[in-house]
C-alpha cells in the first residue's frame, strides 16, 4: 500500500509540474491539456488544478473568455526552477501541448566510452576503488594499461573526464573518457589515497573582453556575458580552470582578426 501512495504521489507531482511549466512558458493552461497529456479524465484533471491552486494561490488567473488558467502577473514559480532548454524539450515531445515554434539544435559529435568502461568507472568511484584501463593518448602514441583509482567526473562543455589517481605516475590526472578503450573489474584499494588538493582548491579567472575590439562588438560581449565594466569572473577549482581558459582564450572575432577575450587568474585578495 505504501508503494502504490508514494507512487501515487510522484506522478501527481509530475503532473503538477507540468502543469507549472506551462503557465510559465506557454502562460496558458487547461483541463484538456492535462487530461490530455497523462490520458486523465476532466474530473482529474480539474482536481489536479485545484491541488495547484493550493500549493501556489497566486499564480492563477482565470480567463472566463478563452476558459483556461493564465499565468497571473508577478507570479513566482513553486513545483520547479524554470530552464529553457528543459521547456523546449518539454513541449517539443508533447502529444497533447505541442510547441508553437520549429527547434533546431546543433549537438557537437558524441565523444565518450563504451558503456561497459562507464559502468566500471562509476562503480569505482561510487565504492571507492580502483581499476585496470587501457588509455590511449596523442601523447604517448600506442595505448597503454594503467591502473587509477576514480574519484570525480569533469566536463569541459564537450567531453567528459574522470578525475583519478595514476599509480604509475603517483599522482592525480584528467583522463579523458574516450580514449578509454577498456575497463576491467573494480577491485579493493589496498591503502588510503592522498588527498587531491587541486580538486578543492578553487582560482578566480578574470575574463576581460578585449580592449582592442570594436566599441560595437565590446558592447554586444557586455550584454552577451552580463560582465561587469567589461570583466567576467568565473570561480572555478584548479582542476578545471585550464578548460575555463581554453574555452574562453579560443574565442575569436573572424571580422576583426582579435581574440574575445584576455584571461588572466586572480590572487585571492584581489578576488575577495
Amino acid at each position: 500500500m505504501g508503494n502504490l501512495t508514494k507512487m501515487s504521489f510522484f506522478k501527481t507531482k509530475r503532473r503538477l509540474r507540468f502543469m507549472e511549466q506551462a503557465l510559465f512558458w506557454r502562460g496558458l493552461v487547461n483541463r484538456n491539456d492535462i487530461a490530455g497529456e497523462f490520458g486523465l479524465s476532466l474530473a482529474q484533471a480539474t482536481a489536479d488544478l485545484k491541488l495547484y491552486q493550493q500549493a501556489n494561490p497566486s499564480a492563477l488567473a482565470y480567463d472566463l473568455g478563452v476558459k483556461c488558467y493564465r499565468w497571473a502577473a508577478g507570479a513566482k514559480p513553486a513545483v520547479h526552477t524554470p530552464d529553457l532548454a528543459e521547456a523546449v524539450k518539454t513541449f517539443s515531445a508533447s502529444s497533447a501541448v505541442g510547441l508553437a515554434a520549429p527547434v533546431e539544435r546543433f549537438e557537437f559529435p558524441v565523444r565518450t566510452a563504451p558503456l561497459a568502461v562507464q559502468q566500471a568507472l562509476f562503480q569505482a568511484i561510487a565504492q571507492e576503488r580502483s581499476v585496470q584501463v587501457t588509455y590511449r593518448s596523442p601523447e604517448k602514441g600506442a595505448a597503454r594499461e594503467l591502473r587509477i583509482a576514480p574519484r570525480a567526473w569533469a566536463h569541459d562543455g564537450h567531453r567528459w573526464h574522470v578525475r583519478a589517481w595514476d599509480f604509475d605516475g603517483a599522482k592525480f590526472g584528467d583522463f579523458a573518457l574516450a580514449r578509454i578503450e577498456r575497463a576491467g573489474k573494480p577491485l579493493p584499494l589496498e591503502s588510503p589515497l592522498s588527498e587531491d588538493v587541486a580538486w578543492k582548491t578553487f582560482v578566480v579567472l578574470r575574463v576581460e573582453i578585449n580592449p582592442e575590439l570594436s566599441e560595437l562588438l565590446r558592447r554586444e560581449l557586455e550584454l552577451d556575458y552580463h560582465t561587469e565594466n567589461g570583466v567576467l569572473r568565473v570561480t572555478v577549482n584548479e582542476v578545471m580552470a585550464p578548460y575555463a581558459e581554453k574555452y574562453f582564450k579560443s574565442l575569436w572575432s573572424p571580422e576583426e582578426g582579435k581574440v574575445l577575450f584576455k584571461v588572466s587568474r586572480e590572487k585571492p585578495a584581489e578576488a575577495a
